[in-house]
This record gives structure tokens, C-alpha cells and sequence, in this order.
């Protein structure tokens, strides 16, 4: 009854209020409630185009992105004198050209090799990770038979890991760790760096990032990426640390020869153990923010970072 009724008195209500008002002053409420609703409609059309917008991207972003294969790998070879164990875990490309498949398996079986102190022949992405293993194994053997095992050397071991640590549209960049127990019991690492053009495959060396004008100011800045590392303030100090470091100048300065890597900090820069130092320093490692860096890189280069 009465509930029923009270919408109906709400609108006779406002009928009546609405019959009070002037003509101008209804004009000017008519003419503020079309704004607002035109103001509203405008709002909500441009919400829509931006999420047509943020959808787009992100499909654009995803379809950008290389799908990887995760390969894992596990083998040991039992001896009498103690198993041989090698383990791999790689992240892999499936989605992009056998030229960057085979440059990235082609680095890892070099960096492999390097770690374990034998000779790289692999250049495709099969022959890579499964000559590893058996380079690994007939390297222990041969070593057993010639070579007294340490006491000390609880286990014959490789591991290797193979992660994706940065991409972009253009570039993707990898990095390889390899750890390696051998005869002498001592503890092997080698950190690698890889930054690869997905278009074609192709390994980007300085050259390919670095304007040659401008190489010289980078090779001081990555001389002062160092300073944190070897725990120095300045460049006085650090040459010091270096092997050959009376002969060298900020703008000079060794850059490292597996060349540049690109990743979330910036610029990387990882130097071989023994390359700039004495490898009892390990692997000298800096960065420089692209921030900083770009005024010295290329125009190809300021294209792929982004």
C-alpha cells in the first residue's frame, strides 16, 4: 500500500517542483546535466580505448617474448675410484632462429669447456648439451688415468645452468653458470654473459653497441664499474690490482672479450678470471646504467635496449 505509493509521490513531488522553477533556471539545469553526461560518456570512451590499448600492448609484449624449453639433463657414471656426476639446466629457445639457438649452445659448450679445461667442438643446440657430458666424462677418465685423486675430493662434478636474464623486443640476453669438482678438489666457476640480436641470431659484440668515437669514455666508465669490486676509490688505486695495470689508462681501459651484455642494471661487464687480475680475484664484474651509458651507444643500439 503505502510503499507502493511513496515513488509515485516522489515523482508528483518533483513534477510540482519543477513547475516552481523559472524557465532560465530550468535551462541552466538542463544545460549542467548535459555536460555532465556528456563529460561522462567522453571518460568512459577514452577507459575503453585505454584498455583496448593496455590489451593490445600486452599481446604485442607476449608475442615479443621467445618461448623457452626448460632441458635438464642428469648423468653419473659410476668408477671405483668414485662416481663422474654432470647435471644440466637450461632454459632454451624454441621460438627463434637456428642461428641464435646454435650461437647460444655454441657459448654454453665453449663456457663449459672453458670451466673444465678441454677444447669446445659443438655448434649446434643437440650436439651442445649432449656433447658436454661426454666431453666431461672421457676428460675424468683420461685425467684418472694419469693424475692422483685428492683425498679431499668428495665428488667428480659438472653443473650447469642456462637462464634467460633479460629481453626486450629486439635483444635477449642469457647467462651461463658453470660450477666444476675435479681431481684436485678444487671448486671451478665460471659466469658467462650473452646478449643476442633475435632477428637474425647474431651475438652482439662492442662494436655492434658502442659508438667508435665514444669508445674512450666508456672504457673510463667501465673502469670506475670496477672500483666497487676490486675496493678501491679510484683509478690510481685500482690499476694496483690490475695484472698489466702500469700500462694502462681510463681510456684504455680493457673492456672484457666475451664482449658486452645487456640486462636489468644496465650495461654488464663480466671479465674472465685471470683476464684483468689474477685469478685468485675471481671474475671482475660491473655494470654501468644505460642511463649513463647512452651517449655511447649507436643509434641500432638505442633501439634495441628499449
Amino acid at each position: 500500500g503505502n510503499d507502493m505509493l511513496q515513488p509515485r509521490r516522489r515523482i508528483c513531488y518533483l513534477k510540482k517542483k519543477w513547475g516552481s522553477i523559472s524557465l532560465g533556471k530550468r535551462k541552466e539545469i538542463c544545460t549542467f546535466a548535459f555536460k555532465y553526461i556528456l563529460t561522462y560518456v567522453i571518460m568512459m570512451k577514452q577507459l575503453f580505448s585505454l584498455c583496448v590499448v593496455l590489451a593490445f600492448s600486452a599481446i604485442s609484449s607476449a608475442a615479443d617474448t621467445l618461448t623457452l624449453a626448460h632441458k635438464t639433463s642428469e648423468l653419473t657414471v659410476p668408477l671405483s675410484r668414485g662416481n663422474i656426476e654432470c647435471s644440466i639446466d637450461a632454459q632454451m629457445p624454441v621460438t627463434a632462429s637456428k642461428t641464435l639457438c646454435d650461437n647460444l649452445s655454441g657459448r654454453i659448450s665453449a663456457t663449459t669447456a672453458k670451466a673444465i679445461g678441454i677444447k669446445s667442438s659443438a655448434t649446434t643446440q643437440d650436439a651442445a648439451l649432449s656433447s658436454i657430458e661426454e666431453s666431461f666424462v672421457k676428460y675424468i677418465i683420461t685425467q684418472m688415468k694419469n693424475q692422483p685423486r685428492d683425498p679431499k675430493a668428495t665428488g667428480l662434478t659438472l653443473e650447469v645452468l642456462v637462464k634467460r636474464e633479460y629481453e626486450t623486443s629486439h635483444i635477449i640476453t642469457f647467462v651461463i653458470d658453470v660450477t666444476h669438482y675435479g681431481l684436485d678438489a678444487k671448486r671451478r666457476q665460471i659466469t658467462d654473459r650473452i646478449t643476442l640480436l633475435k632477428q637474425n641470431g647474431k651475438i652482439l659484440q662492442w662494436n655492434d653497441l658502442v659508438n667508435k668515437k665514444q669508445k674512450a669514455k666508456l672504457c673510463k666508465a667501465a673502469s670506475r664499474s670496477l672500483y666497487s669490486f676490486f675496493g678501491v676509490v679510484d683509478f690510481a688505486n685500482l690499476k694496483t690490482a690490475l695484472t698489466n695495470g702500469s700500462s694502462i689508462t681510463e681510456t684504455t681501459f680493457p673492456l672484457p672479450a666475451n664482449g658486452p651484455a645487456i640486462n636489468a642494471d644496465g650495461l654488464c661487464l663480466t671479465y674472465d678470471a685471470g683476464e684483468i687480475a689474477s685469478p685468485d680475484r675471481g671474475q671482475p664484474v660491473g655494470s654501468i646504467k644505460l642511463q649513463s651509458a647512452w651517449s655511447y651507444l649507436t643509434p641500432a643500439a638505442k633501439k634495441w635496449v628499449k
